[in-house]
């Protein structure tokens, strides 16, 4: 279980990121990448393996998200796949401060939040026609 409710999620609000750098983008990001990148690649096997085998969508929730249900630093995903979205808890909101920064070949979007008093961050990543988005909770600054 998640140990902070998703239904508050469209209480997130952009932190003061439009002034960011690429260097302060990867900061914020940085202990949460690897876990990023590896359910980024859990969903796109996921989701490449139901094309040959369709599931119900709940169904392929489940198993999309199985990754992150005991993770307590995430509290909330999004799958982007053409026009199908699929979200573990509330959707991520859309008007988010995206700054974007560079790790190697891998291009980052990154946004700061907060969910009432808890500091948050977002990161989203491209993969072909696959969008991830991880919004995990920070230690209080």
């Amino acid at each position: 279980m998640r140990a902070l409710p998703l239904a508050a999620l469209a209480l997130f609000a952009p932190l003061g990121c439009s002034d960011g750098t690429a260097a302060q983008a990867l900061e914020a990001a940085a202990p949460f990448q690897q876990e990023h990148h590896r359910f980024a690649g859990w969903a796109e096997r996921t989701l490449e393996s139901e094309r040959g085998h369709p599931r119900s969508r709940p169904e392929l929730e489940e198993t999309l998200f199985a990754p992150l249900f005991l993770e307590s630093e995430v509290l909330g995903a999004e799958v982007r796949r053409g026009e199908r979205v699929f979200t573990h808890g509330d959707p991520i909101p859309i008007d988010l401060e995206w700054r974007t920064a560079r790790e190697g070949a891998t291009e980052l979007e990154v946004a700061e939040l907060r969910l009432g008093t808890t500091p948050a961050v977002a990161i989203a990543t491209e993969t072909g026609a696959y969008r991830f988005i991880t919004v995990y909770r920070r230690a209080a600054d």
